[in-house]
C-alpha cells in the first residue's frame, strides 16, 4: 500500500514541476502570442485557468501521499 502512496504522489509532484516550467516559458513570451491563442480559443484558456488554480492543492496532495508513503512503508 505504501508502494502506491509514493507512486501516486510521485506523479502528482512531477506532473506540478512540468506545469510549473510550462508557465515559466509561457511568462518569457515576448511576442503575447499567448493573447492571440486566447482570443481564438477562449475555451483553451479557462481549462489553463482552472489547472492553474488546482496547481497547488494537487502539489500539497502529492507531497502529503510521498510522505504518507514514506512512513507506513515496511520495515525490512
Amino acid at each position: 500500500m505504501s508502494g502506491l502512496f509514493v507512486s501516486a504522489g510521485a506523479a502528482l509532484v512531477i506532473y506540478c514541476f512540468i506545469w510549473a516550467y510550462a508557465w515559466f516559458e509561457v511568462w518569457r513570451d515576448p511576442k503575447d502570442e499567448l493573447k492571440d491563442f486566447y482570443l481564438r480559443n477562449p475555451r483553451t484558456e479557462r481549462w489553463v485557468s482552472l489547472a492553474n488554480r488546482l496547481w497547488l492543492p494537487i502539489l500539497t496532495t502529492g507531497l502529503v501521499f510521498v510522505v504518507i508513503g514514506l512512513l507506513t512503508g515496511e520495515k525490512q
